[in-house]
């Protein structure tokens, strides 16, 4: 008999991950499952590619991580004694996994659905209970929280804001509000904000995160730097919980190669505003064309975020675009968080330029 964990052997994965493919020829698809397109890669980040095989062979300078914190630290207006709450790693969901399996207590999340399903997937595999707050259609939602984390039943909130799937944006005065609640029945409360980057830095919870005591804001490189194979993200903890989690995190994360290129790009503004002005012009654009389209509807979406969920009901409309070669995610995959969602909703990353959009547009027709 092997000598792993129990809940091991029952457990399956519920993940966007596995995303079907079509049959048509790559040059036919337009896909629309992940975000992972390049947006502000430039000379600079190149450059970094050359570096000498010598620098690869001894571990990073501490300074490094210390440089890259204290840019954040310029960036988001924080203290400057603010650098013993930043914590680095390879990417945000790592950072995310660790907290899950080391530091909270594996009893029972709370969350929004639908939404990321790999975390409350990640904490289920950590031996806990996962429980959503459905909120389509829901007008009473904070209330519905706020009630549910007053019982103290609840060891974690988790909130991704901008939300994945529906690209929707929780304003600082909501996770305020919810934050202040954590506070008081000691649920630690987990935000994030992997696509807050679309948005402007005054929209992150960074900037409430010291009026708090149980607050954890994790971010990543991903999205708008076009960084999803670099593996770099980090995260701002509240003062009691950093001290918690200086015990548990792993010295030399990231890889160097993904510091420097970080550190590259971290403080880039007038790229990252290219960016933020080109993804709104698109979005905008497609919003536009969904509401001149009497069959296909989009959850509530902010027009800064890259993605949205659209809808037809009764109808697979997953199987649907595959056959007009748009690959997106079926609702099905966010079903362990949302008693609605299911093959009917997609949710699409849209494209990056107005050619593929309008591409998409015009397949979106042959069915709407």
């Amino acid at each position: 008999m092997l000598k792993i964990r129990k809940n091991l052997e029952k457990y399956n994965r519920k993940s966007y991950l596995n995303t079907k493919k079509t049959d048509l020829e790559i040059n036919e698809i337009i896909d629309c499952s992940f975000g992972d397109k390049p947006y502000l890669i430039d000379r600079r980040v190149e450059e970094i590619w050359s570096l000498p095989l010598s620098k690869l062979t001894t571990y990073p300078e501490a300074s490094l991580y210390s440089d890259l914190k204290k840019v954040l630290i310029t960036r988001f207006n924080l203290d400057t004694g603010c650098e013993k709450n930043i914590f680095l790693g390879h990417g945000s969901f790592n950072i995310m996994e660790r907290i899950i399996h080391k530091l909270v207590n594996p009893g029972k999340m709370l969350g929004i659905g639908p939404q990321f399903n790999e975390i409350p997937s990640e904490f289920e595999l950590a031996g806990g209970v996962y429980e959503t707050v459905e909120s389509l259609g829901n007008h009473r939602l904070l209330s519905e929280l706020v009630t549910k984390i007053r019982t103290k039943q609840y060891d974690v909130l988790y909130i991704d804001n901008p939300n994945n799937p529906t690209g929707f944006y929780y304003d600082l005065d909501f996770i305020d509000k919810l934050a202040l609640e954590c506070d008081r029945a000691g649920t630690i409360f987990l935000v994030d904000e992997a696509y807050c980057e679309f948005l402007s830095d005054k929209s992150s919870s960074f900037n409430i995160f010291d009026k708090h005591k149980t607050m954890i804001i994790v971010r990543s490189f991903s999205k708008t730097s076009g960084l999803a194979g670099v593996r770099s993200g980090y995260a701002v903890f509240c003062d009691d919980l950093a001290e918690f989690y200086k015990k548990i995190t792993v010295p030399f994360e990231p890889s160097l190669a993904s510091l420097l290129i970080s550190l590259q790009v971290v403080d880039d503004l007038e790229s990252l505003e290219a960016t933020r002005k080109q993804t709104t012009l698109i979005k905008k654009s497609f919003l536009k064309y969904i509401k001149s389209n009497e069959v296909i509807t989009v959850l509530p979406t902010s027009v800064h975020t890259p993605i949205c969920t659209i809808h037809i009901p009764n109808i697979d409309l997953y199987k649907k675009l595959l056959s007009i070669g748009v690959i997106g995610v079926s609702g099905v995959s966010f079903k362990n968080t949302s008693v609605i969602t299911d093959s009917s909703y997609v949710r699409l990353c849209l494209p990056t330029s107005t050619n593929k959009l309008d591409d998409l547009i015009n397949r979106l027709s042959l069915i709407g």
